[in-house]
């Protein structure tokens, strides 16, 4: 599974002109456009604009908290190293 993000991260890489994608930025956008695109078609099947379920809200939180904590680790680790 991993191998397949890796590749979807270079692709990125090459269109987006972005070296070092992390799999974890792969991942939050991935959730966050399946999220959108799910609420869209909902909303126009329904022809309004439907509620988010708080299931999915969780969901969405976590993928960014979880992106941000990996960020804070990473910066504390490179401040420890550099100290080092």
């Amino acid at each position: 599974m991993s191998e397949a993000f890796k590749k979807i991260g270079s692709v990125l890489a090459r269109i987006f002109g972005v070296g070092d994608i992390s799999l974890m930025r792969i991942l939050s956008a991935l959730v966050v456009a399946n999220v959108m695109i799910v609420w869209t078609i909902m909303s126009f099947k329904a022809g309004k604009i439907e509620d988010v379920p708080w299931g999915t809200v969780a969901v969405f939180s976590t993928a960014f908290l979880c992106k941000a904590v990996q960020r804070f680790a990473e910066n504390d680790s490179a401040k420890k190293e550099s100290i080092e």
